[in-house]
């Protein structure tokens, strides 16, 4: 999976890249053909209430956006589980698309809105909630273990 960070560089960049190289690693989507970007954006937990988001922009891009004010141990597991949604997307289980400025995501084949379920309810949030944690303190074994 290609990987473009659209944010300037420095420390917290390097952890998001590292971050993202490690989970992509451990989802086995270093072969995928999709190209990832990441972008953050100030004030997304206070202005839109999420920590992070993800969508199928197009064929073969799928776009991730992270809260840039996030403590680095939230900002870990926020990349971890989105990219949880990443894997669903790659692997076709699921989609996202506007239709009238609405989000439509397709799991497994059938269509949910935001009205269908309410955001803990959502099978595909349900997975990623549940392979977040994991995912986040492997990458903290491994960080530790290279301080000690």
């Amino acid at each position: 999976m290609e990987v473009h960070v659209a944010m300037r560089r420095g420390p917290r960049r390097d952890l998001i890249e590292a971050a993202l190289a490690f989970y992509i690693h451990e989802l086995n989507l270093t072969r995928s053909r999709y190209m990832l970007t990441v972008m953050s954006e100030s004030k997304l937990a206070k202005d839109k209430g999420v920590h992070g988001g993800v969508i199928h922009a197009d064929k073969r891009l799928i776009g991730m956006i992270l809260d840039s004010r996030l403590p680095t141990q939230q900002l870990i597991q926020t990349i971890a589980h989105e990219m949880v949604h990443v894997k669903q997307i790659a692997r076709g289980r699921l989609q996202t698309r506007f239709v009238k400025k609405k989000l439509i995501n397709v799991w497994y084949g059938k269509e949910y809105t935001a009205d269908d379920l309410i955001y803990y309810q959502r099978p595909w949030e349900l997975e990623a909630f549940r392979q977040e944690r994991e995912l986040a303190y492997r990458l903290w074994d491994v960080i530790k273990g290279d301080f000690e």
